[in-house]
């Protein structure tokens, strides 16, 4: 169950702060930035100061990894990884990515099904890590 938690919040996380599609050099950049943004702790909390979903997910994210910052940076890690192939497969388009979420939700073995054998190993490693430590209160 873990994994599925892991799995909605790695995707939310990029898509929240993602907008606009890969069609042209502008939205490509927006993909870039995006991933930065997971991947930078300082442009990460502005962005999170800003945006309400954003900080409520992070908020959850941070509760699924007990609080731990080497996991939470794993965690977005994974996200940024995650985010770059469900934004190419919906071609950029936020709409379609919101579809797929819609789809994730009903099946997420499915949407781990699709991600790279990379990427299923790093959340599966994760949810182990996670599993294996009592929650802090």
């Amino acid at each position: 169950m873990k994994r599925f938690a892991l799995l909605f919040i790695i995707v939310f996380l990029g898509s929240s702060a993602y907008s606009g599609s890969l069609d042209s050099k502008g939205e490509e950049a927006s993909l870039r930035k995006t991933q930065q943004m997971l991947m930078d702790v300082t442009a990460r909390q502005k962005f999170l100061y800003k945006d309400k979903d954003a900080n409520t997910v992070d908020e959850s994210a941070k509760n699924i990894v007990n609080n731990d910052p080497k996991k939470l940076e794993e965690l977005y890690s994974i996200s940024s990884s995650v985010f770059e192939v469900i934004a190419k497969k919906a071609g950029g388009d936020s709409h379609k990515m919101q579809e797929l979420m819609a789809q994730f939700q009903k099946s997420p073995e499915a949407f781990l099904s699709s991600m790279t054998p990379e990427q299923r190993q790093r959340i599966k490693a994760l949810a182990r890590k996670i599993s294996s430590v009592p929650k802090k209160n």
